[in-house]
């Protein structure tokens, strides 16, 4: 029984971790997307693991290389956001996301770490704003 219980709590979120869609898509299908919720899963697989990396930046080429990768990325998809709502607050979000995210990868290529991670932050709360207000 209790070999059953610690298999569960073990297996379990691994389990459910498999099942969370990934969208690792590269710039030229980025620019292809024209459905808000892939876009949306694209966001996500894309921008999670710079934000978490932008908490306690470790110093090094691999960050930077993430951060311009993420910025350029995420700069990328914003850029398709505008498509799916006309609202104005809407367009403000997803343009100043556009704007937060080439920053970003500006400042990978200054190497300017701290920038990219400040900058990281500051995008994490753009997208929790816009979902927040017209979560989709």
């Amino acid at each position: 029984m209790q070999a059953s219980r610690w298999l569960i709590a073990w297996a379990l979120p691994l389990f459910l971790a498999g099942c969370v869609p990934t969208r690792d898509l590269n710039p030229d299908e980025i620019a292809r997307l024209d459905n808000l919720e892939e876009l949306m899963w694209t966001l996500a697989t894309i921008a999670d693991p710079g934000f978490a990396l932008a908490e306690d930046p470790p110093v090094g080429p691999a960050s930077l290389e993430s951060f311009l990768d993420m910025g350029t990325r995420v700069g990328l998809a914003a850029e398709r956001l505008p498509q799916f709502s006309e609202q104005p607050g809407f367009l403000t979000l997803a343009e100043q996301l556009r704007v937060e995210a080439l920053g970003v990868a500006a400042a990978a290529r200054a190497e300017d770490l701290d920038e990219a991670a400040r900058l990281s932050l500051q995008m994490r709360n753009t997208c929790s704003t816009c979902h927040d207000i017209y979560r989709y």
